[in-house]
């Protein structure tokens, strides 16, 4: 009897899935179809930057979907994912491509530069290359306390190819050159730190609800602590979000001045971005 049990509850959950997945397939393709008119929304950051909880709040205020640019990962579980929550997500509305990579925006078919409407999420330039040079086993300086500047390039980018080299600074570079009107720079210390006035301008930018903005606002850490069941998210990845100094305090003040400057000698056109992370004070760790 346990045996048969199992069988039928095994056929039914395999065609469930079948089903889940011929239908999100139609979805995707309903995504593409409206992208390929008006204006198209991009959500793009460097990994570790905050775009699980910007994805939360754009859905939680507008009511408009996020699917991720490139891969089908997201659609996998969309009936599960949204019919479980109270973000009131209209699944046939148009939805706001999330990405890491700025060339993956430009590579789409349906791609037009005077259509995009971007926000970009910048964190600490420190904080990625130190999380990454450990996550890659990558040492970034050497016994002499001397930076090794080729592994902190690696660091800034992710994958190991010459068209994403630095690939965070790629993203601000191409986030530089639209209109102001169609872009929104948003940082993760302020998203932690000030979320409200973040969750404001998010909500704005992109003509949310203001009811539904200060009902997220009301009973935000509750909201922001239920993140990782809704996009199948581990806790872990939306760990240490309260210390934004979570990964450079481990260095010494000297070490993370000697970042600063290489950004600043290899990065001087982005500075005016980047400024406010320059190491500040007395030479302490």
């Amino acid at each position: 009897m346990k045996v048969y049990l199992r069988l039928v509850l095994g056929i039914l959950l395999s065609s469930s899935l079948v089903f889940a997945k011929k239908t999100n397939v139609d979805f995707l393709n309903h995504y593409i179809k409206l992208s390929r008119e008006g204006d198209v929304s991009y959500l793009l950051s460097y990994p570790r930057s905050g775009n699980t909880l910007v994805r939360y709040i754009f859905e939680f205020v507008t009511g408009r979907p996020t699917m991720q640019l490139s891969s089908h990962h997201d659609l996998i579980n969309i009936f599960l994912n949204y019919s479980l929550k109270e973000l009131e997500v209209d699944l046939y509305a148009k939805p706001l491509w999330k990405v890491h990579r700025n060339l993956a925006i430009q590579a789409q078919g349906f791609y037009k530069f005077d259509r995009t409407i971007l926000v970009l999420l910048v964190r600490n330039y420190k904080e990625i290359a130190l999380r990454y040079s450990q996550f890659r086993d990558l040492p970034l300086f050497d016994e002499s306390g001397q930076l090794i500047e080729d592994n902190l390039k690696l660091a800034f980018s992710i994958w190991d190819k010459d068209d994403e080299r630095e690939l965070y600074f790629q993203n601000i570079a191409y986030f530089d050159t639209l209109p102001q009107d169609k872009r929104l720079l948003i940082y993760y210390e302020d998203l932690m730190q000030y979320p409200e006035h973040s969750v404001e301008q998010i909500t704005d930018f992109f003509g949310g609800s203001r009811e539904r903005m200060q009902k997220l606002l009301a009973d935000y850490d509750y909201y922001k602590d239920r993140i990782h069941t809704f996009y199948d998210k581990e806790e872990t990845a939306l760990s240490n979000v309260g210390d934004v100094r979570f990964y450079s305090h481990r260095f010494t003040s000297a070490q993370r001045r000697s970042i600063d400057n290489w950004v600043k000698e290899h990065h001087a056109d982005l500075w005016p971005y980047l400024a406010r992370y320059e190491e500040q004070g007395e030479d302490i760790n």
